[in-house]
């Protein structure tokens, strides 16, 4: 059986935004990123809600990351946080509407039943798999994962998007943002980001193992 993954997501204290129509163009700029890079498909709903279709779930992780990335450096002149809770629900798509919102399928139940899990909580990010002992595998370093982007200040959450978009070196993010080398190596030390880019690379392995348990 295929496994695909299903990233639903909301932005955070959206009534809230001062410059509601900026940061619904970052979102819809940044879902337009996604859908090119990994190939997927997606839809808007409610005004500050949405859903993602990979194909390929080993990129789910990656992309929630680049989305809540762009959000959070989108922010930096707006005084506010901009982010959003994301719900990665991993498994079969048995059913697709006219738009991914009225599809069905064990992916889409299982995001579903994280959203609801992040909204009685603190936290932005979960992942939510059919085989056993998913939530031992996902669950304590998702946590640790989440906490650390949740704490980006823009600047952070700059180097971050630019190297998940263009998965460049030191020089060539220096290049590209027009800062020095001690800048961007100052700056993925602050975020952390070798730490995130590791916990993305387990999460594959992860995801990897869990679809031959699924086959």
């Amino acid at each position: 059986m295929t496994i695909k993954a299903i990233l639903t997501g909301d932005l955070v204290r959206s009534r809230k935004v001062r410059n509601r129509k900026r940061i619904m163009m970052e979102l819809k700029d940044v879902l337009e990123q996604t859908k090119d890079i990994y190939k997927a498909e997606y839809d808007l709903f409610r005004g500050d809600s949405f859903q993602l279709l990979l194909n390929s779930p080993i990129d789910a992780v990656a992309a929630a990351i680049l989305i809540r990335s762009k959000l959070r450096h989108s922010a930096t002149f707006s005084e506010e946080e901009w982010d959003a809770r994301i719900s990665i629900g991993l498994g079969d798509v048995t059913y697709i509407g006219e738009s991914i919102k009225d599809s069905d399928g064990v992916a889409f139940q299982l995001s579903g039943e994280g959203i609801k899990e992040l909204e009685k909580t603190k936290r932005r990010l979960i992942i939510k798999a059919p085989w056993k002992r998913s939530d031992t595998h996902f669950g304590l370093i998702t946590k640790f994962a989440d906490n650390i982007i949740s704490n980006w200040s823009s600047y952070s959450a700059e180097v971050a998007y630019y190297r998940l978009m263009y998965k460049e070196s030191q020089v060539g993010l220096a290049k590209r943002m027009g800062k020095g080398q001690s800048t961007i190596n100052t700056r993925i030390s602050t975020a952390k980001l070798e730490l995130i880019e590791e916990y993305i690379d387990y999460i594959k392995e992860i995801i990897m193992w869990g679809q031959e348990e699924w086959s």
